[in-house]
Formats: C-alpha cells, structure tokens, sequence
C-alpha cells in the first residue's frame, strides 16, 4: 500500500474545512456554528454534535460511493452523485469551498490520463452538469492510488478533525497547552467504522 501518495495529496490539497479566505464562503468552523466555539470545552461539544455527525451520515458514504463508481469507471454514476449530493443540499455551507478543492485536486491528477472517470468528472465540472464535491473525487483518488477504503476513510476522519482545530485554535487564539489537551482529546475519538458507513445507503437515482 502506497500511503506516501495519499499523504502528499492531501497536505498539498488543503481541506475546506480549514480555515479559508475565499471571499464570502464560510471562514473556519466559527462561522459555520454562529461563533459556539470559544474554548476546548465548547470546540469538543460540536465535534461530537455536529463534525461526527457530518462525517457519518454525508461526508463518508459519499467517499465510498465515489470509491466504489471509480472501482467500476462508472463515470456516469459519479455525475449522478454529484447532482444527487446538491439536490440533497448536503454540506450546502461548503459548496463553494468544496469546489473549489475538488477543481484543485483534480488539476493536480491531469497527468493521470488513464484513469478516465477524473478526467470526466472535471469535464462535467467545466461544463456545469455536475457542481463538484471534493469528497467524491477523494474516493476517486482512493481508487487510482490503491489505498484501502479502510486507511482512507480513517485519515479522512483525522485530517477533518484536524482541519476544525486549526481553524478554531487560529480563530480563538487559543494557548499551547488549549492545542494540545484538544489534540490529545481528538485522538481518543474512536473513528466512525467502515461497516457503520457501508450500512448508509447514498442512493443517486430519483426520489
């Protein structure tokens, strides 16, 4: 397993959940929670309430569903995802953010002319039939780098807590020893399992 790819992609990608400066998009997890996180106590509380809850019930079935249309180049079916994902308003707050990390993710995999659902998706994306997600194409890239959906999902998982934290640290200007009880508390979450996310259906057909 080559897991010094997916780790380079992600440091060089970034993450829309950190904090961003992209013009009226949401700026870090205190805008997105009407300014709730002032302190370690109040930033635990909304991951456990909020950022758990994102990543169980939208953000990781729509990773295994990129994954697995990628597995299958079902090109078609990713766009279908896509459109069922904004339909859903599903991470709405983020849609604009989360573009654009795809949009960069995807230049960042032109090279990889092989792999044929990428280069659809950004063409899609080019041509307004699909919004771009970022999740959708970090399943793709868990497909074309071979990374096991087990690995992916749990740094996945990491990589968003983290990416909370950054911004909510930087926001409040919290202290060292604030960074670090925070930290260690975000390594004793117990990630959410594979099986828990494959049981959640993400259906792209019609309702």
């Amino acid at each position: 397993m080559n897991t010094s790819k997916i780790k380079v992609f992600e440091e060089e990608s970034g993450h829309p959940f950190e904090q961003w400066d992209g013009g009226d998009a949401p700026a870090g997890p205190v805008a997105s929670t009407g300014g709730n996180i002032r302190d370690a106590a109040s930033f635990m509380r909304f991951i456990h309430t909020d950022c758990l809850k994102l990543l169980r019930e939208h953000e990781l079935p729509a990773i295994l569903a990129g994954l697995d249309a990628a597995r299958r180049n079902a090109s078609a079916e990713i766009i279908e995802l896509d459109q069922w994902i904004k339909r859903k308003n599903i991470a709405q707050l983020w849609a604009r953010p989360s573009r654009l990390l795809a949009m960069r993710q995807l230049n960042r995999l032109r090279t990889l002319r092989d792999v044929r659902c990428l280069g659809r998706y950004r063409e899609a994306m080019d041509q307004g039939s699909a919004h771009g997600w970022h999740t959708l194409v970090y399943g793709m890239v868990l497909h074309t780098f071979s990374i096991p959906s087990r690995y992916g999902l749990a740094r996945y998982q990491r990589q968003v807590m983290l990416g909370f934290a950054r911004a909510a640290a930087k926001a409040s200007g919290w202290p060292e020893p604030q960074w670090r009880s925070v930290s260690r508390q975000l390594d004793d979450i117990p990630l959410i399992s594979l099986e828990e996310v494959s049981a959640i259906p993400l259906n792209p057909l019609p309702d």
